[in-house]
């Protein structure tokens, strides 16, 4: 029995050296994507005439599965902005290859006034109530056709609030760089052949001045000399007449 399965292990041995076996491996690493301008929408289902909100610029989203044309993605930490997944189609997100850390957005808004929370993008159902200062998660800009609304969290409930409603503000970009920009010409260094020949025109012009200084002290030095001499002349000639 012993030498059965000995020669069990060497046969197996021997036939994974000859028909290599496949290695299961871990899924791997998440992956984020990048919004890279003002106008990437987030659906609920991929066949959504309207979009909930356009995602902020610079930010990530995390990948769950992809189809021919969008990706399914999901967007908040879970702890202050909560999680919610929808559909971004593919030709709107990029991969820049960095290292991401804290991938989402985590920014609040401010109410100006007592404002609605309305359930809904066309802010025709009412959620409750919310008073001044009271501090909500964005998510992303919803563009209607009338007015402009945000979409946010608040006490873990999600809906639109009018911008009319919220205090001015501004969203700073994600700190990773800005990759997927193209670079600006004017940053690119200098051809060092073009260097060059500045600096050769530029030694030509001094050596250029120094030689017409030169000649300029030779002429004046003669033309002293020369004086001199006339000077002396004359006065010889009227001793002698």
């Amino acid at each position: 029995m012993k030498k059965f399965t000995l020669f069990l292990v060497a046969f197996f041995l021997f036939t994974c050296s000859i028909f290599p076996c496949k290695t299961v491996r871990a899924k791997g690493a998440t992956t984020y994507l990048r919004v890279i301008d003002d106008c990437t929408p987030f659906y609920q289902t991929q066949g959504d005439e309207h979009a909930l909100f356009l995602l902020p610029y610079t930010y990530y989203v995390k990948v769950l599965d992809e189809n021919s044309g969008f990706y399914h993605v999901e967007v908040g930490d879970g702890i202050n902005l909560p999680a919610i997944d929808g559909f971004v189609p593919k030709d709107k997100l990029f991969s820049d290859g960095l290292q991401v850390s804290n991938p989402y957005l985590n920014f609040k808004i401010t109410t100006l006034s007592t404002a609605v929370l309305y359930e809904d993008g066309s802010l025709s159902s009412p959620l409750q109530y919310l008073f001044k200062d009271r501090q909500l998660y964005y998510y992303g800009i919803s563009l209607l056709e009338q007015e402009t609304a945000f979409f946010v969290s608040y006490n873990d409930r999600l809906g639109y609030v009018k911008e009319q409603n919220v205090l001015p503000f501004s969203i700073p970009n994600h700190p990773n760089p800005l990759t997927f920009l193209p670079e600006d010409p004017l940053d690119e260094p200098k051809d060092q052949t073009e260097n060059n020949d500045v600096w050769s025109l530029r030694f030509t012009i001094i050596i250029c001045l120094l030689f017409a200084g030169i000649i300029g002290l030779i002429i004046a030095i003669g033309k002293k000399k020369e004086g001199k001499i006339s000077t002396s002349e004359y006065y010889d000639e009227n001793e002698y007449g």
